[in-house]
């Protein structure tokens, strides 16, 4: 049914709620399941739009929304560089960062309540299962910024499997692996996860078999402490070459290796290259990726959007800085 002449409360009166609990649903605050969805049918029923932008306008104050699956830290890195970044540079723009979750279905359901506001601009950090996304996307007209996958027309991705293939040509170059210890791969799910867990591991077996060398992975579901700690616990990592799949699996490690006095090993990272890097074994290599500087491209391209200059409509996709570093006592 079109739009008529309705307010917010004439929805919270035909719900049967209070005008607060409607107020909530469209400002992302908290309404139980059973009223949200009570209220969302009421809002399709009517194509209802709250007059956001009209208020923002008023204010002459334009939001922008990051949406980002879960705060690790190289992602709260990035988001607090970019907020610094906002608030130093830009003094009508409200900046809210909204945490959603790996699940397609709650990550859509957060995007579509943020599009409802009507947003100058959105950040997008990306999930794997994204086919029912990438459809929304198509049918919404808000300039959107990309970190992952390729979603819209500005994309920044990591380019993991050139990284994880310099890591390795480091690592040969001095011969960690003709030292005939065992090689694991220890990172996340290539199946659950494909934009780092299928393009890292995927390196890793190519380089390995390429030169007939064997090596044992193990997978975790989840990028988390927690989840990490109880795969860790099992494996025997004494005296092993250990290529880490992400950075929070490199400090699991490390906490277990030191936990259990095992100095022998070889563990690899992925890391922020603005972190502070403590050497705790007798040699460490790690691929430092330059965070900052996404941060900073992302501004840029955000102000081009806002001020009216970003001109072209082709897809430009950019690749994260990065450089493999050494610490060999």
């Amino acid at each position: 049914m079109k739009n008529k002449k309705i307010s917010i409360k004439t929805i919270a009166a035909e719900c049967g709620v209070g005008i607060g609990t409607v107020s909530r649903y469209f400002n992302g605050g908290y309404v139980s399941q059973e009223k949200r969805l009570l209220i969302q049918k009421v809002v399709e029923k009517y194509n209802f739009q709250p007059d956001f932008a009209a208020h923002s306008i008023k204010k002459k104050m334009l939001e922008v929304y990051i949406l980002i699956p879960d705060l690790t830290s190289s992602n709260t890195f990035i988001v607090k560089s970019i907020l610094k970044q906002i608030n130093d540079d830009f003094t009508k723009i409200v900046p809210f960062v909204v945490e959603t979750t790996y699940d397609e279905d709650r990550y859509l359901l957060h995007l579509q309540e943020i599009v409802r506001r009507n947003p100058a601009a959105l950040i997008l950090f990306t999930i794997s299962n994204d086919e029912n996304i990438r459809a929304f996307l198509q049918t919404i007209n808000i300039p959107i910024i990309v970190y992952g996958r390729q979603w819209g027309d500005t994309v920044f991705i990591n380019n993991d499997n050139e990284m994880m293939y310099a890591l390795l040509q480091e690592m040969a170059k001095n011969h960690e692996f003709d030292k005939k210890k065992e090689i694991l791969y220890i990172g996340e799910n290539p199946v659950t996860n494909l934009p780092t867990g299928f393009a890292r591991y995927d390196t890793v077996a190519d380089w390995f078999n390429r030169r007939n060398y064997r090596f044992q992975t193990y997978f975790f579901s989840e990028n988390q402490e927690r989840i990490i700690w109880e795969l860790v616990k099992t494996i025997n990592l004494n005296n092993k070459i250990i290529i880490a799949g992400t950075h929070t699996c490199y400090k699991v490690v490390i906490s277990f290796l030191m936990k259990n006095n095992i100095t022998n090993s070889l563990v690899t990272d992925i890391c922020n290259s603005n972190d502070f890097f403590l050497s705790i074994l007798p040699k460490h290599y790690y691929i430092a990726i330059n965070y900052s500087e996404l941060a900073t491209k992302i501004i840029i391209k955000l102000k081009q959007i806002l001020d009216g200059n970003n001109i072209t409509k082709d897809k430009t996709i950019e690749c994260l800085s990065y450089e493999i570093k050494t610490f060999l006592k």
